[in-house]
């Protein structure tokens, strides 16, 4: 993980702490997305749903994991 910059370790004198990145934060939610669920009904009710997200272009692998998911 310290390897691909997802964590970084700060040495004290009684230990060592280990701390998130943004890169490491950013893989975490890329995770989470993983978890979401979308629950199937037994019977369709008919109705067609749209989504429409809007996530700016810096938060990419985001914004692709949602389309995935969806």
């Amino acid at each position: 993980m310290q390897d691909k910059n997802l964590i970084k370790y700060q040495k004290y004198k009684d230990g060592v702490k280990i701390k998130l990145t943004k890169d490491g934060r950013a893989a975490i939610n890329d995770c989470k997305i993983d978890l979401l669920e979308i629950k199937k009904p037994e019977k369709w009710d008919k109705k067609w749903r749209m989504v429409i997200f809007d996530i700016p272009h810096n938060k990419r692998k985001s914004k692709d994991a949602l389309r995935w998911k969806l």
